[in-house]
């Protein structure tokens, strides 16, 4: 299982591919590490055609050398499944493609995409902009937490690795 990134390393970023180097560390998993941020913040599509030139070259050299990619956004990999298609693969038979934080598109895609979906934080960010523009020492815990944890969505861009 590879990891691709092509947003510059802020600390969401280097979370996740951290995530990514433990969980493939626990199961024994090796595959390539394919990160390659830029020097500044680009538009969501420019980082889509990145990474979609990016995996496209990979497949055309013959070093993708994985049967999935972990997208560290959904940019990313909506660039990734397109160059795999475009390339000959099949998105779910041939290499599955997942991403941490699916900004509410893993379903609205196709194939649809496998995600890891951070949970909606909009009462906890009400409460702190409430407390903002009223002002005064802040009431109840410091530490907020949504009641809903991080949820998997698997989608048709996953299936069993190909031998």
């Amino acid at each position: 299982i590879g990891c691709l990134n092509k947003l510059p390393e802020v600390s969401d970023i280097r979370l996740r591919i951290g995530e990514w180097q433990a969980w493939t560390g626990e199961k024994h998993l090796v595959g390539p590490l394919i990160n390659e941020p830029s020097e500044k913040m680009e538009s969501f599509q420019e980082i889509a055609y990145r990474a979609h030139d990016r995996i496209v070259a990979r497949v055309k050299s013959g070093g993708l050398d994985a049967t999935a990619v972990m997208c560290t956004t959904v940019w990313t990999a909506l660039g990734v499944m397109r160059g795999l298609q475009e390339s000959g693969l099949v998105v779910g038979r041939d290499v599955s493609v997942g991403v941490i934080n699916d900004e509410g598109m893993s379903e609205l895609v196709y194939p649809t995409l496998t995600a890891i979906r951070l949970p909606d934080v909009t009462a906890q960010l009400k409460k702190c902009v409430r407390w903002m523009m009223r002002g005064g020492k802040w009431k109840g815990d410091m530490l907020m937490k949504s009641a809903v944890n991080q949820q998997l969505f698997v989608g048709q861009s996953s299936g069993p690795p190909r031998n």
